[in-house]
C-alpha cells in the first residue's frame, strides 16, 4: 500500500520543514510529515521541523509520524496535532528506527478517539537520545503514552513532559522510558481530571548503570490511576534521587 508524505528522502538525505494536513476525511495509510527510508542498506538522514495535522472528524488507519527515520539519524522538532479525529494505530512526533536522536518533538491531542494507539513524543528504537519531547492530551482516549523513550540500547530520556487533562489512558503513562541502559532525568508527568488504567511513571528504566533523578509526577484533582505510581529503576545499584510525587486535592 501507499503512504502520505510531506517530504521524502529515498536513500540518504533530509526531509525537513514539510507540512501535511488531513481535514475531515478517511485515510487508511501511514502518514509522515518527513520520511527518510528506502530499500538500500541502512538509509540515514534527518527528518526535522515537520508538521502533521489531522482534524475535523478525520480518521486515519495507519501510523502517524511527524518525522521518521527508517534507520539512523535525527527526527527533531516535529509537531503532530490531532484535533477531533479518530486513530487506530500509533502516533509519534519523532521516531528513529535504529540509532539516533528524537529531541524536541511535540504531540498534541484534543478530543481524539485512539484507544488502541500508543503515543510517543520522541522514540528511538535502539540507542540514542529522546530528550525534551512533549505530549499533551485534552479529552479523548488513547492506549499508552511515552514522552521520550530509548528502547533497546544505551541512551537518555531527559526533560520530557506528558500532560493529560480530562482524558482516558487505557494502559500506561511514562515521562521518560529507557529499555536497556541510560538515564531518565528531569521528566514531568501531570495527570489532571484523567483516568489511567495502568501505571504512571515519571521515569522507567529497565537496565544497568542508570540514573533517575529530578523527575516529577503530579496527580491533580479528579484523577484515577489503576496501577502503580512512581519511579522505576531495575539497576541492582540504582541511583534514584530527588524525585517528586505531588498529589493535589
Amino acid at each position: 500500500g501507499g503512504v502520505i508524505m510531506g517530504g521524502y528522502a529515498y536513500t540518504n538525505g533530509n526531509a525537513n520543514g514539510n507540512t501535511v494536513i488531513i481535514n475531515g476525511t478517511d485515510v487508511d495509510l501511514d502518514v509522515y510529515g518527513g520520511l527518510v527510508g528506502g530499500t538500500i542498506h541502512d538509509p540515514r538522514g534527518n527528518a526535522n521541523r515537520n508538521s502533521v495535522t489531522i482534524e475535523n472528524g478525520a480518521r486515519v488507519g495507519g501510523d502517524v509520524n511527524g518525522g521518521l527515520i527508517d534507520h539512523d539519524g535525527g527526527a527533531n522538532d516535529n509537531t503532530v496535532t490531532i484535533d477531533g479525529a479518530t486513530l487506530t494505530s500509533d502516533v509519534a512526533g519523532g521516531f528513529i528506527g535504529r540509532d539516533g536522536n528524537a529531541n524536541g518533538n511535540v504531540v498534541k491531542l484534543n478530543g481524539a478517539a485512539a484507544d488502541s494507539s500508543n503515543v510517543f513524543g520522541g522514540y528511538v528504537n535502539r540507542g540514542g537520545e529522546a530528550n525534551r519531547n512533549a505530549v499533551t492530551v485534552y479529552g479523548g482516549s488513547m492506549g499508552t503514552i511515552i514522552g521520550g523513550g530509548v528502547y533497546s540500547a544505551a541512551g537518555n530520556a531527559n526533560g520530557n513532559t506528558v500532560t493529560t487533562d480530562g482524558a482516558r489512558v487505557v494502559h500506561n503513562v511514562y515521562g521518560g522510558f529507557i529499555g536497556l541502559e541510560g538515564n531518565a532525568n528531569d521528566n514531568t508527568v501531570t495527570i489532571d481530571r484523567s483516568t489511567v488504567g495502568g501505571d504512571v511513571f515519571g521515569a522507567y528504566i529497565k537496565g544497568v548503570a542508570s540514573m533517575a533523578t529530578n523527575n516529577r509526577i503530579i496527580l491533580a484533582s479528579g484523577s484515577v490511576v489503576g496501577g502503580s505510581v512512581g519511579i522505576y529503576n531495575s539497576d541492582s545499584s540504582p541511583n534514584v534521587s530527588n524525585n517528586w510525587l505531588i498529589v493535589q486535592g
